[in-house]
This record gives structure tokens, sequence and C-alpha cells, in this order.
């Protein structure tokens, strides 16, 4: 929805829902990973905002379930499944992208991390020397993301690191 110039993206997500404002819309995001919840709730949020937005997740269920839930809402999403560890695996699925919806503007890369879900010894060392304890949340990443897509909020703006993660860079020990 628009206002005012503004793109005002309401984001549900783990049952509460948040507004984000963003001065700008990307005609096509591109995000990989969407079975975490970050990858999914960024998905989500530009795809309320009116971008175009290509899912890839080597879970072809998650990449599903994710379409199935954007565009059941009125949105545009294709989902595609990819090993992005292998280059032919990724240069398919570009093509496929380029015919189905065009170029890029925008494209996170969210792959890796703990398939299980589970905090490992390290992730648990990580959380009790982090001020706040704990990860951040999908949606808590969201307004970061938007500012750093904005075109008019952060044109001038080129490799800065933006941490928003629950006072993880104020620890040392890692």
């Amino acid at each position: 929805m628009i206002q005012n110039g503004y793109y005002n993206v309401l984001v549900r997500y783990n049952n509460t829902t948040s507004a984000i404002y963003c001065q700008e819309e990307a005609e096509f995001f591109w995000i990989q990973c969407v079975d975490t919840g970050y990858c999914g709730a960024m998905a989500r949020a530009f795809a309320q905002a009116g971008a175009k937005v290509a899912a890839l997740d080597l879970n072809e269920d998650a990449v599903k379930g994710l379409v199935k839930e954007c565009v059941t809402e009125g949105f545009i999403c294709e989902g595609y499944q990819v090993n992005v560890l292998e280059a032919e695996s990724l240069e398919e699925v570009h093509r496929q992208i380029l015919k189905d919806l065009g170029p890029c503007d925008i494209l996170i890369n969210g792959a890796g991390g703990n398939e299980d879900g589970k905090p490992t010894a390290r992730s648990r060392k990580i959380l009790d020397g982090t001020p706040m304890g704990r990860f951040v949340e999908g949606e808590e990443l969201l307004g970061g993301v938007f500012f750093l897509c904005s075109e008019k909020a952060a044109s001038a703006i080129t490799g800065v690191v933006l941490p928003i993660d629950a006072g993880f860079a104020a620890y040392s020990g890692v």
C-alpha cells in the first residue's frame, strides 16, 4: 500500500504484525534459502511491498510453502529448488528466473547455517555472551534491509556493516 510516497508494509511473522515503511520498492527481489525465519520474513516483506520475489532453496517443500503463502495473499512469488553449492544448478535456475521474472534488482544470499535449527555449542557460547541473550527474529531485520535496499535512503552507503544482531557484535569471544 502506498501512502504519501511511502510503501506501508505490514509484515506478519510468528503470529505478530509489524509495520515497515519504505520509500522505494524494488521491481524484483531474489532471495536464497527461504526455509529459515530470516529469509522467509524478508521474502514475505518484499512481496508485500509489491516486489516480484524469486525464492530459492535446496528444500523444495519450503519454497513451495512460501510461494503458496505469498500467491494466496495476492503477491508475486516464484519458487525454485536449487543447490547453491553447484554452479550448474545456479546457472540453470538463473536462466529460468530471467525468463519468468526478468533481471534482479536486489539479491540477498541467506544460504548456509545450522539446518536443524538447534543451538550448537558455539551458538550457545555466543548467546551466553551477548547483551540480549538471543538471536534476532526475522522481522527485526526488515527495517535495516529495507533501509539498505532503498535507493533514496541509502544511495551513498557502500561497504557498510549494519549489525542487527541482538548484541553479537558487542561480544568478542568468538
